[in-house]
């Protein structure tokens, strides 16, 4: 039996789904807080959120906490995977050989951000949330757990049981598609929200890795990277109204 909930942050609905009823609660309460560290972290909505030091530091290194320095290291993997793709690390357009991504400088506690450079993290952190959270409610917990954050879910732990011995995939609404799961994928919906046309859903590993891949084929629809083939289970195309699974990768996909 699944049990959901909801709550809100960064900017977006959360839905936490869990396999055990019992277990509700508490993974509401974990995903509930690491979604409002996150805000006060990245989130510039919030007066006081970290990330706004970093915009006023003009180039200077600034001391940040160590789950800042995760999702910036995260964001800068991802720009860097996908040439800038998931643009993490904005700027002006610049003949520099060095892309913005290379020129943030990490270390110890300290961050660098370059004048003129400007991190966007939100993407990242709803990522962050879908794959943190769920890998350690399932570890926690020992039942299975999806979390969905706006157009990303991670799942985690077991998959649901669909009666006599029968397991069922998990299944997750993202802007109205259906979108099945085996125990362990991710899912990103990418694109314009404005129609069907130009949107797409990736299958993978993580929620972090469907959101980058999503957002490179989008840029890149007939030359898939082998990192794309590696770790992307699929891509259901939407352009025509209809969603089909297209597998790309070894990863086994419900719907395909």
């Amino acid at each position: 039996m699944i049990a959901s909930a909801t709550l809100f942050g960064l900017d977006t609905d959360i839905a936490v789904s869990v396999t055990d009823p019992n277990c509700l609660d508490r993974a509401m309460r974990h995903t509930r807080s690491l979604a409002r560290r996150l805000d006060e972290t990245i989130n510039r909505g919030f007066g006081n959120a970290e990330i706004i030091a970093l915009d006023l530091a003009d180039g200077e290194p600034v001391m940040v906490s160590s789950l800042l320095d995760q999702v910036i290291i995260e964001a800068l993997f991802y720009d860097d995977l996908t040439d800038g793709a998931t643009q993490a690390v904005l700027g002006p357009a610049t003949v520099s050989p060095v892309p913005p991504w290379h020129r943030v400088n990490i270390g110890g506690a300290a961050t660098t951000i370059p004048a003129g450079l400007r991190l966007d993290l939100m993407a990242t952190g709803r990522a962050f949330l879908a794959d943190h959270a769920a890998e350690v409610l399932a570890r926690e917990l020992g039942c299975g757990v999806l979390i969905r954050v706006g157009a990303v879910a991670a799942t985690a732990g077991e998959a649901p049981s669909g009666g006599q011995g029968t397991d069922e995939p998990w299944t997750v609404d993202i802007d109205g598609v259906r979108i099945p799961l085996c125990a362990g994928q991710a899912t990103a919906r990418v694109g314009h929200r404005s129609g069907a046309a130009g949107q797409m859903t990736i299958v993978a590993g993580s929620a972090a890795m469907a959101h980058a891949a999503g957002l490179y084929v989008l840029r890149e629809p007939t030359d898939p990277s082998p990192w794309l083939r590696d770790h992307a289970a699929a891509i259901r195309s939407d352009d025509d109204g209809t969603a089909a699974a297209r597998p790309i990768g070894g990863h086994p996909v419900a719907a395909a």
